[in-house]
């Protein structure tokens, strides 16, 4: 995997500040370091695992859907 750059990682929480979003999961990218609040920011494998483990469930039962 490649980093965020900064300048997307601002982008992307200056999007999501002013929605009703609880926390933001990561891995120990700088990016987000700099640019999430550090009260709505969780960082660790666990985290990004269970969201990489959801999105390959998604992807797969999409491609069943369409065979």
């Amino acid at each position: 995997m490649v980093p965020v750059p900064m300048k997307p990682a601002g982008n992307y929480w200056h999007c999501l500040r002013h929605s009703n979003i609880g926390m933001i999961t990561s891995d120990d990218w700088g990016s987000y370091g700099r640019e999430v609040p550090k009260d709505k920011h969780l960082t660790g494998k666990i985290f990004t695992q269970r969201i990489e483990r959801n999105n390959l469930t998604l992807r797969t039962r999409i491609k069943r859907l369409g065979s």
